[in-house]
């Protein structure tokens, strides 16, 4: 995707604001008010920690680090990740990842998140593989979905369609 300044701005607003992919792939400093994103790790993925679940879930690192981020995964992987639920080595994500909700996630703006993710500064953050244990792994397999047609937002002049649009991705 063609990473424009604008783009990148409107993928900085959804990634921190809207789509709100910093509570999860962001490590957080449970010792301070607010639970705020540990400092230099903004996007660089955690283990995930659900009590009692059959198996870890880990938020990857979506910083441009070739060993442990997204720097070798191609803007269609990152984006078939973020709509459809299906990682880069075509694997199924845990459906937490509310990818079912980011289908509808215009083609413009799919685009503007890769476009930010990749202008962010490398972090390495190594980082265990996600587990699903028997029989959550079997029901996690027939969650995703493709996106076979183009997706485009509303209209921008109805600012009512934009805001159902919005609200739907922040709000689900």
């Amino acid at each position: 995707f063609a990473r424009t300044p604008e783009r990148v701005e409107r993928g900085r607003y959804l990634v921190q604001g809207v789509l709100g992919c910093e509570s999860c792939h962001s490590a957080k400093d449970w010792t301070q008010h607010g639970a705020p994103n540990q400092p230099g790790m903004e996007l660089a993925g955690q283990p995930l920690p659900i009590p009692d679940f059959p198996g870890t879930i880990v938020a990857p690192n979506l910083t441009p680090d070739a060993d442990t981020g997204s720097a070798r995964w191609s803007d269609d992987q990152i984006a078939r990740a973020i709509r459809e639920g299906i990682k880069h080595d075509d694997s199924i994500l845990f459906p937490m990842m509310p990818y079912s909700e980011y289908k509808t996630l215009s083609d413009e703006d799919v685009a503007s998140v890769v476009a930010y993710l990749r202008s962010l500064a490398p972090v390495r953050n190594p980082l265990p593989v996600s587990r699903t244990n028997f029989p959550v792994n079997y029901l996690v397999r027939s969650a995703a979905e493709p996106v076979v047609d183009p997706v485009s937002g509303p209209d921008p002049s109805n600012v009512v369609a934009r805001g159902k649009y919005m609200v739907h991705l922040g709000c689900g």
